[in-house]
């Protein structure tokens, strides 16, 4: 029961009339949900040493990080077509609010940062 609540609790309730034009890539009508907390790229300035120093949101806004709480890599499913691999920033930034990053490391070296959201 846990295990089908979490998985529940990773989808959002749209309305049949905000679904109604959206198909998926089969061609199969949208059954009114849709996966949150997907990452959406960002701006990030770095230092030196890789270490994000200037985050600008999806929204625009520019914050100043304070301090990079915790860092680590993840390199997933390697023998596929499409592997992935990531590091991830746990930061704080202007006024005390914490924020996941990361930066897919496969990706050109001028971008590839996103903000990873968990609702």
């Amino acid at each position: 029961m846990a295990a089908t609540q979490s998985a529940v609790s990773q989808w959002q309730i749209v309305s049949v009339a905000d679904s109604k034009e959206r198909e998926n890539g089969d061609g199969v009508e949208n059954a009114g949900l849709r996966p949150l907390g997907l990452p959406g790229p960002i701006d990030v300035r770095t230092d030196s040493s890789g270490l994000p120093t200037t985050v600008r949101l999806r929204g625009g806004r520019t914050m100043a990080v304070d301090q990079v709480e915790e860092v680590w890599r993840i390199a997933e499913e390697w023998w596929q077509e499409t592997p992935l691999a990531r590091t991830y920033y746990r930061v704080i930034v202007d006024g005390g609010r914490p924020l996941t990053l990361f930066r897919d490391d496969l990706a050109a070296t001028d971008g590839g940062w996103y903000e990873q959201r968990y609702r």
